[in-house]
């Protein structure tokens, strides 16, 4: 795994891939007509869901903010 300049290891920043497994499944568990032609964002899905806590997905205090949604 790369480090950045700042010595952090991206792994420790970075939330598990369980993270993206549990948003799909609140999403494929919605009813097609409310799922279909929209645009996601795992953590918006999972608030939606009633999970505010992500801590489990790991990626610290501070996660890595996606490139994407800058």
């Amino acid at each position: 795994m790369a480090t950045t300049a700042d010595g952090h290891t991206l792994a420790r920043s970075s939330r598990s891939p369980e993270v993206m497994a549990g948003a799909a499944v609140e999403i494929i568990s919605r009813p097609s007509r409310e799922a279909t032609g929209n645009c996601y964002i795992h953590a918006d899905v999972l608030h939606s869901a009633g999970i505010e806590d992500l801590s489990r997905y790991s990626g610290g205090d501070q996660p890595i903010p996606d490139l994407f949604l800058d």
